[in-house]
């Protein structure tokens, strides 16, 4: 006799997407505000709301989350509102959230503590990694709370022999070609800036980059524009937390922003090499939340890295800057382009 499917509330992007990659799509019966991928997620009901503009430029958001963690310390209820009554009546068997970050979604200990509070007794599971082995353990815990530890287990080993492919493709590149390890900069907030951290740096040094500033299995941590520019990276990634592709462009655009990457040779191409580069990665995605992005935004870095051709490469874009702000002094492959995306 077969067991009950489970009913799920994911309220962290990451685990609904974890989820799905396990087959339990039709499981899930409510989401957070910020889950939308895969296409279908958002018939769901939105169980959260951020209480700060999510539309606000990084600044603001940053200034606005800096009042509410100091009226509020030690907790993300000051920055997002869960809707426990329309969560008890979705009758959830998992609830799935986040113990990594008080700003970034709600808070395991909060979702916990609101169902105490409503008498509820749903198992809240919540995930925290902060390194690559903590992703993949992320998505066994998803996959035994779920019924589904098999197929975890599976897309853990494909994860990894994704993530080993890459790797030896790099090790392959760099024994063939000599080249020295290309300086990363992975900016994870855009204004102040802040340096990505936890897997993030272990996916630049595995795709064959210096990371100069992230720590692997630390938190992300604050940085300053004069320190970008003294690392002098060949190239910038811009992946801030919770941004579309689309916004990160609008905003990386402004003067605010722009005037701190234009200055550096990765924005603005060098003469003598054409290897320098900034790219933008969407920061819903690719490597700022985990499991599977994780390896997509691995073979990204990898591809940023190293010459044009050394990766298979399915499509990129290409983002011009304002007029205004027309950096075309590189050469012709990246002159007058403001980023190189590349898809996997």
């Amino acid at each position: 006799m077969s067991l009950p499917l489970p009913r799920i509330v994911s309220l962290l992007p990451a685990a609904t997407e974890i989820a799905w990659a396990l087959g339990r799509g039709d499981c899930l019966v409510g989401r957070s505000h910020e889950c939308d991928w895969p296409l279908g997620v958002e018939a769901l009901p939105p169980l959260t709301q951020p209480r700060i503009d999510p539309a606000a430029s990084s600044h603001d958001i940053h200034e606005a989350v800096g009042r509410a963690v100091t009226q509020s310390p030690g907790t993300s209820n000051a920055i997002f509102a869960l809707d426990i009554e329309a969560l008890s009546s979705l009758g959830p068997d998992v609830i799935l959230s986040q113990a990594t970050c008080d700003v970034c979604a709600i808070s395991g200990d909060d979702v916990a503590e609101a169902v105490r509070r409503a008498g509820g007794t749903t198992r809240v599971v919540p995930l925290g990694a902060t390194s690559l082995a903590g992703l993949w353990h992320d998505i066994l815990t998803v996959g035994q709370a779920t019924g589904t530890v098999a197929k975890a287990r599976e897309l853990v080993a494909r994860l990894q022999a994704r993530c080993d492919s890459v790797a030896c493709r790099v090790k392959t590149i760099v024994r063939a070609t000599q080249a020295p390890r290309p300086r990363v900069v992975v900016i994870e907030w855009l204004d102040p800036p802040m340096a990505a951290g936890n897997w993030v740096p272990e996916l630049v040094k595995l795709a064959g980059g210096d990371d100069r500033f992230g720590h692997a299995g630390h938190h992300s941590h604050w940085i300053d524009w004069p320190a970008v520019a003294a690392a002098d990276p060949d190239v910038v990634i811009l992946s801030p937390c919770g941004f579309t592709l689309e916004r990160i462009v609008t905003e990386a655009a402004t003067d605010a922003v722009w005037q701190h990457l234009a200055t550096l040779r990765a924005t603005r191409g060098d003469a003598a090499s054409h290897a320098r580069r900034s790219s933008l990665g969407d920061g819903r995605t690719p490597s700022a939340e985990p499991p599977r992005p994780a390896a997509c935004g691995f073979a990204r870095s990898a591809r940023g890295n190293f010459p044009p051709g050394s990766f298979p490469v399915r499509g990129h874009h290409r983002v011009r800057p304002p007029d205004h702000q027309a950096i075309a002094r590189g050469p012709p492959v990246s002159r007058g382009r403001f980023c190189v995306l590349f898809q996997v």
